[in-house]
């Protein structure tokens, strides 16, 4: 049985506090189910785990074996990113710039960034969690943080004399 480990973005995890202080970003739902969840269905039957905070570790934990699947935990699936994640090879990395969205291999050669092999995501993910694209071929996004807008105090204008 394959083994999948979804992993935490520390940047991202610190943007979303305080929703990623009791769990990992892919526990975070998105409509109806959660970001693992939505992995799940795409990549299929397989033994799930995560790499986290540390002080998350015993409710969440790490099983890692020789070679693992490492998906990033706040990156929204699609079928061709799902496809190209298991396609990959030993030791082969999904890089989008300095991002890693998926890797398969040992967990020291994640930790240290040696890949064998990065490709570029099939698709370009959405930079913005409220913002998708309509073309089909922009089906995946990574969740954001943004700064929520101050309403203003004065919410009615008051009517001319």
């Amino acid at each position: 049985m394959r083994n999948i480990i979804i992993f935490d973005d520390n940047e991202t995890r610190r943007q979303l506090l305080p929703l990623t202080h009791t769990r990992p970003i892919a526990k975070i739902r998105i409509g109806v189910t959660t970001i693992a969840e939505k992995w799940q269905n795409m990549l299929g039957e397989a033994r799930y785990s995560w790499l986290t905070a540390s002080y998350l570790q015993e409710k969440f934990p790490l099983l890692a074996e020789g070679t693992n699947l490492m998906i990033a935990g706040h990156v929204l699936p699609s079928p061709t990113l799902a496809k190209q994640a298991l396609a990959l090879g030993e030791g082969e990395a999904i890089i989008d710039g300095e991002q890693v969205i998926a890797f398969n291999g040992k967990p020291e050669d994640f930790d240290n960034r040696q890949f064998t092999k990065t490709h570029a995501p099939a698709e370009q993910p959405s930079t913005s969690s409220t913002t998708y694209s309509s073309s089909t071929a922009r089906r995946f996004a990574t969740i954001s943080h943004s700064s929520p807008k101050v309403a203003s105090r004065n919410r009615f204008p008051t009517p001319p004399l």
